[in-house]
């Protein structure tokens, strides 16, 4: 019917190895990889997908598959043409391996140019682009206080938001808080925790508090 099935393996939601045993030879063309947030810890340690790419072979996934799923199965869903594979017109973004197996990458091209090999970064213009994203200052928050983050209620019962260990999806519950003079407190005996989304793009000032258990 049309459907893409994206295998999401991030720092906090992770899928692949419950989702990896759907994939087959008839099928594998309509799924690939994502990781949404990954920390930069992670990213550093472990890779973005290209270690996807590694557990999915390390758990006797066809090497070929695995990186099709990472490459052009990508690229033909979000519809962003010249990339993905390599091909006459396409774009020449490539690596090469060292073997199919452990896919330890040895060189990475960008539009043709050699930009890493073994590991280091090779482009010239490396520090610069890095030096313009920090200019960009895309965060941008309102002055906060103590009062910001104050969750005013008169209500003994609070929806809180539980958590699924490894899941992006949440359950919804009622739970008894702890309530003084008008004021919702955090009741860490209980796990029940305070939790706050802030608008970090205008400047605007709006904050969403909430209980997280």
């Amino acid at each position: 019917n049309g459907m893409w099935i994206m295998i999401r393996e991030g720092s906090t939601a992770k899928n692949l190895k419950e989702i990896l045993p759907l994939v087959n030879q008839k099928n594998a063309r309509r799924f690939f990889f994502v990781t949404d947030d990954r920390h930069p810890k992670e990213l550093i340690n472990e890779g973005h997908i290209d270690s996807m790419i590694k557990m999915a072979i390390k758990s006797g996934l066809d090497p070929l598959l695995a990186i099709q799923m990472a490459t052009i199965n990508t690229s033909e869903y979000f519809r962003l043409e010249h990339i993905g594979a390599i091909s006459p017109g396409y774009r020449a973004d490539m690596i090469t391996l060292n073997n199919l197996n452990n896919f330890n990458v040895k060189r990475v091209f960008k539009d043709g140019i050699l930009v890493a090999e073994n590991g280091k970064i090779l482009y010239p213009d490396g520090k610069k682009v890095s030096k313009k994203i920090l200019k960009a200052k895309s965060i941008r928050i309102k002055s906060l206080n103590k009062e910001s983050l104050v969750l005013r209620s008169h209500q003994p019962l609070a929806k809180v938001i539980k958590i699924i260990p490894d899941q992006i999806v949440t359950k919804k519950v009622l739970k008894k808080v702890i309530l003084k003079d008008g004021v919702a407190y955090p009741d860490i005996k209980n796990d029940i925790l305070k939790i706050a989304v802030i608008e970090r793009h205008h400047a605007t000032g709006n904050i969403g508090i909430g209980f997280v258990q």
